[in-house]
């Protein structure tokens, strides 16, 4: 793919997509993109396990599967909400992370969405190379999960970023 043809995507995304529009995210664009062995599994809205959400992410937005941008799910203490990747040698399609599953949590695991059974089922699981473009936002992520505590997969997450942040800070405290 051309190099300049990644910053158009990027931004295209970056004005379509509710999660990454919106003012109230903080989010992170590394100098060079992160390169991560993750593996990568596929699910789709008519799963049963999916069926009384809809087509509806855990942030609130309708899943998307385009050529140029997937929805896709994570564990949000591992990938917050509002993070974009791509996967390499999947070609220019953009990967935003605005939903989360309970199988997840624990995991360096992308759940990639797709529209059908077939298309789900034909990508199946495997080991994928992803690029992080841009990191999202774990401080929204942690405030949605906590709204969401009584689910012990929310919970789970919201402690690993609130963890994460504690240490942290007390790094910062003794320099």
């Amino acid at each position: 793919m051309p190099p300049r043809l990644i910053p158009v995507l990027l931004l295209a995304v970056l004005l379509t997509s509710p999660v990454l529009a919106s003012p109230k995210f903080n989010f992170y664009i590394p100098e060079k993109p992160l390169l991560m062995n993750v593996r990568a599994t596929a699910y789709t809205h008519t799963e049963p396990d999916h069926i009384v959400y809809g087509r509806l992410s855990a942030y609130g937005n309708y899943l998307k599967a385009t050529e140029e941008y997937h929805s896709a799910a994570a564990d949000w203490s591992f990938l917050p909400m509002g993070t974009v990747f791509r996967i390499k040698g999947y070609g220019p399609t953009l990967f935003v992370v605005d939903d989360y599953g309970s199988a997840l949590t624990g995991k360096e695991t992308v759940d990639l969405y797709f529209e059908t059974y077939a298309e789900m089922n034909q990508w199946g699981a495997r080991k994928v190379e992803i690029e992080v473009l841009r990191i999202g936002d774990y401080r929204a992520s942690y405030m949605i999960l906590r709204e969401r505590a009584r689910w012990p997969h929310c919970y789970e997450m919201a402690k690993r970023i609130y963890d994460r942040h504690q240490k942290a800070e007390k790094a910062v405290a003794r320099n």
